[in-house]
């Protein structure tokens, strides 16, 4: 279970540290607080591998609908696009201390043509070419160092990765401390939920699964798979294919077959509140905080929305799994990102005072 994080040069974050992190936590904060980037942080700290922040910045941060520039392509990831300073992530565990250092590495690479090697052409006239690497470092709770570097090769504008993973090894990333991203964005596949639905529905966890549908519509009453395809049916209705039934759906189904398969025991979603109607946020929660309790897993999200967070602090007062919240702002002189929590007691008086809680 994650207690706090300590981030430097990431992102909007110049220099913050984040303290307090219970089993289920909620982000809140205006535009631009750092509420993504956080849960970015969270992720890359436990999952500083190449290829997950290689999906993260070309799909999630939607790089691959863009012009590829092979010298600024990371340059979002630093503070203050100042690619010459360090990222310092540093993660405080029940395990220990987790830290990841992450730098663009730009190296002036050496290449003999074929042509100047058949024609005996001396190491003076060598082919000069230069690459902008990533280079991710990672000490794990047992002190053990890895590292492993993003290559980036251009063909054209199209990208080109190689993982170099020299010494970096799976058995960093233990599957009792494997996080699993959401971005607001994410859109599961439709054939993958079924395969997954047909596994819940043999452990006996049909009604598990159908109350989580209830949770976007409670009229609803039946769920199944028909070659490959889940299809969800109302009262006095037919059935319906889960592709006309919304983002929404997609996302709840999703989120919650995943939790189902202990697979992974940190969850991050960010804009929990998309598509969930607020009479039924209170609900949602309830079965997320049910869920934490009986498959011990910790969960960050963020959220815009005065509905969800309201609902997010009635539901944690009551139950036996702590919550916590954590109000992402500036520094009034600094401007640099702080994040404050705010007791449940306490965030209960500004809702119902009309307090500002949000940034």
């Amino acid at each position: 279970m994650y207690k706090s994080i300590h981030i430097q040069n990431f992102r909007c974050f110049e220099d913050t540290k984040i303290e307090g992190f219970e089993q289920i936590n909620l982000i809140g904060g205006q535009n631009n607080a750092g509420k993504t980037a956080l849960l970015e942080a969270l992720y890359f700290t436990t999952r500083p591998i190449g290829e997950s922040i290689f999906n993260n910045e070309i799909y999630n941060r939607k790089k691959s609908q863009t012009k590829i520039n092979g010298n600024d392509i990371w340059k979002d990831l630093f503070f203050g696009f100042d690619s010459e300073k360090k990222i310092n992530l540093r993660l405080d565990t029940l395990l220990g201390e987790e830290t990841v250092e992450i730098y663009a590495n730009t190296e002036i690479i050496k290449q003999v043509l074929v042509e100047d090697i058949k024609n005996n052409i001396g190491k003076n006239d060598l082919f000069i070419s230069s690459t902008n690497d990533l280079v991710i470092e990672y000490t794990n709770s047992k002190k053990e160092k890895s590292k492993c570097k993003l290559l980036l090769k251009l063909d054209g504008n199209k990208p080109a990765f190689i993982f170099d993973d020299d010494d970096f090894s799976n058995k960093n990333n233990k599957k009792s401390h494997k996080p699993c991203f959401f971005s607001s964005s994410i859109n599961f596949n439709e054939q993958e939920l079924a395969k997954g639905f047909d596994f819940q529905k043999l452990e006996g966890n049909y009604n598990k699964v159908l109350s989580f549908c209830k949770v976007i519509d409670n009229q609803i009453e039946d769920i199944d798979t028909f070659e490959s395809e889940i299809f969800i049916k109302r009262k006095d209705e037919k059935f319906i294919p889960l592709r006309l039934w919304g983002d929404a759906m997609n996302k709840i189904i999703g989120y919650f077959l995943l939790i189902l398969s202990a697979n992974y025991t940190i969850f991050l979603i960010d804009e929990i509140e998309n598509g969930i109607h607020h009479t039924n946020q209170a609900k949602f929660w309830t079965m997320l905080f049910d869920l934490a309790k009986e498959f011990d897993i910790q969960i960050f999200a963020t959220s815009h929305s005065a509905e969800m967070i309201k609902a997010f602090q009635e539901v944690a007062k009551e139950h036996d799994i702590k919550g916590g919240y954590f109000d992402l702002t500036r520094h009034a002189k600094t401007g640099k990102i702080l994040g404050i929590k705010t007791q449940l007691d306490t965030l209960g008086l500004k809702i119902e005072h009309q307090m500002n809680y949000r940034g």
